[in-house]
Formats: structure tokens, sequence, C-alpha cells
């Protein structure tokens, strides 16, 4: 009978919780530059580098299954569809959260300038430590900026209009 380490029964286990076949436990493969490892089992406890190879390299689950099921670019598109899944939900934080960032509800697609590039205010991401504001350049690529620095260059860009007395 063959020895099993903890890690490979935790592969035989739990691969199917990260999409992964039990038969690629103990297969050698070789990722996109070309260097070989063998899987020896999973590390349940990473979230991020669960597969463990003989060389000591770990791999996220995502791209060790597009590696295994002849999809590379599997990987790129799953952590592209996370991206803008967590950039809408920001959106949809905003309104509800602002106010817990010093910024107001109306500022929401707002533009303001910061060093020569305009950008949108698109949302707040509640979970970041310091840059909470999702803004948006010209070209839509996403950018975070810390929300009192939002707020100040707000102000000074939209001065509140002085009410008559």
């Amino acid at each position: 009978m063959k020895h099993q380490t903890m890690e490979g029964a935790a592969y035989t286990q739990f691969c199917s919780i990260f999409n992964l076949e039990p038969e690629w436990l103990g297969k050698a493969f070789k990722d996109k530059d070309g260097r070989s490892y063998t899987v020896t089992g999973l590390n349940i406890r990473s979230r991020k580098f669960p597969v463990l190879t003989t060389e000591g390299v770990k791999f996220s689950a995502d791209y060790f299954r597009g590696i295994m099921t002849g999809d590379p670019k599997l990987f790129e598109r799953l952590q592209k569809e996370r991206h803008e899944k967590k950039l809408r939900q920001a959106r949809k934080d905003y309104k509800a959260n602002c106010i817990f960032y010093g910024l107001e509800k109306s500022w929401l697609d707002k533009t303001f300038v910061d060093r020569g590039t305009t950008y949108r205010i698109d949302g707040v991401r509640v979970g970041a430590r310091r840059l909470n504001v999702l803004c948006r350049k010209e070209n839509n690529d996403a950018t975070f900026f810390h929300p009192d620095y939002v707020a100040k260059l707000i102000r000074e860009q939209y001065p509140e209009k002085k009410k008559a007395a």
C-alpha cells in the first residue's frame, strides 16, 4: 500500500470544492514558462494558492485547472470576471455607504481633475483599507483614491454657491 501524505489525502477528499479532478493528483504538468511540476496535494486552508507540488511551488486552483484542461487563459478570465463583479458591487454600495467616507450621495458620477486627468466617481469599496473610492478615467480604466482626497478635490473644484441672506 502506498503511503499518502495529509496534503494528498486532502486533495483526494476536497478537490471537487476547488473544481479539480481527482486523477490530477501525482500528475506532472508544465507552467506557461515551460517549467515542470508534479502535484502532491492541497492545502485547504490556503484560498489563493492551495495546489501543492513536489518542487515546493504553490499554484492557484484556477490556474492549475486551466493548465490541466488546456485552457491557459482560464485564470485570467476568471480574475477579470471577479474584478468586474467587485467594481459593480462598489457602485451599488456607494449610496448606502458614502456618508461613512465623508462623501455625498450627489457625487456619484461627478467628475474631478487630478494632475491633469479627469476622473468620474463610480463607487466605494467597503472592505478596502485606504483607497476606498472607485473612480474611472476617461478611457474607463478603474483607479482608486482615498476618500478624504476625493472630497477635498470635489470641494475645491465645485465650491458651494453662497446663499443670499
